[in-house]
């Protein structure tokens, strides 16, 4: 039996390298038989998932060592079938967060040692012009404007690396709502005028910790759309701390619903973003979304 590594070290400010030192070293010491795949450029996890997949013996098990981005670019490229283990280096971790994966990565390796297989359920989006699967969340303009900006500043890389990811994305999210302006979108052929910010998600966390639906699991096969229409900024204010105790969905102003499918079509070209990697909605091009089952070993 062998594990494949399949690690991005600059993860969550050089974090997957500290990681990847800790476990090589206590693999070394007990003579457990192990192969690296390193990433050395933005997106290599696809190419090195794929030549993984190609090699790998039944009895093998792979262990994706990265961020948020780093797991989804590697399960975009695995075969469905393939089961996975994860080591969390990231500065947000939305989605270690949503299963309890300890972030030590001895802690976790031996826990990956005992083989438990639990069935997961992430999102699978499909358009004409866009394909794939997200492990976090799949948001549509506000969100995505948010983690465009935030992706793009100094302030990210500063506090990645006191593992304050979410900080970032909060006081980016400041700064982007003066000046987003609203859309209209149709889900599941029900119209909404004015729409600020869409979500779709398969567990409870986005934005390096935020509770955006707290009532989803990546347990359940059920996905959560969550829509904000542009309100005063007197609303937002209230909202804002609602959000931070995941209390929100309370809130009159704020749309949410579970359902294993959604529909989604936008009348004006909009920011979409897909586990924090930026693409364009085309206007009046439906993209269709289900959950899909994985297996993770944990």
């Amino acid at each position: 039996m062998k594990y494949y590594l399949l690690i991005n070290p600059t993860s969550g400010g050089n974090r997957g390298h500290k990681v990847e030192k800790t476990l090589c070293e206590f693999l070394d010491k007990n003579k457990i038989e192990y192969v690296k795949y390193i990433s050395q450029r933005p997106k290599q996890e696809r190419e090195l998932a794929r030549d993984i997949s190609k090699v790998i013996n039944k009895e093998d098990i792979l262990i994706i060592i990265g961020g948020d981005g780093t797991l989804s670019n590697a399960i975009n490229q695995l075969p469905i079938d393939l089961p996975f283990a994860y080591i969390p280096a990231g500065s947000g971790n939305d989605f270690a967060n949503s299963l309890n994966i300890s972030k030590n990565p001895i802690e976790n390796f031996k826990q990956i040692q005992k083989k438990q297989m639990t069935d997961i359920y992430i999102i699978k989006y499909d358009s004409p012009s866009l394909s794939g699967f997200a492990i976090n969340n799949f948001g549509i303009g506000l969100d995505a404007a948010i983690v465009h900006s935030t992706n793009s500043s100094r302030l990210k890389k500063s506090l990645a690396k006191l593992n304050l990811g979410g900080l970032a994305y909060f006081s980016n999210a400041l700064k982007v709502l003066l000046k987003k302006k609203p859309f209209d979108v149709r889900i599941n052929n029900k119209e909404f005028k004015n729409a600020f910010l869409l979500t779709v998600t398969s567990h409870p966390y986005f934005g390096g910790g935020f509770k955006i639906a707290p009532n989803e699991s990546s347990l359940k096969d059920s996905l959560t759309l969550v829509e904000l229409p542009r309100i005063s900024l007197i609303e937002i204010s209230k909202i804002i701390p609602q959000l931070l105790k995941g209390k929100h969905l309370n809130n009159k102003n704020v749309f949410h619903t579970a359902n294993t499918s959604f529909q989604i079509e936008t009348s004006s070209p909009q920011p979409i973003q897909i586990d924090g990697e930026m693409f364009l909605a085309t206007p009046y091009e439906s993209i269709n979304m289900n959950t899909q089952k994985r297996v993770i070993i944990r």
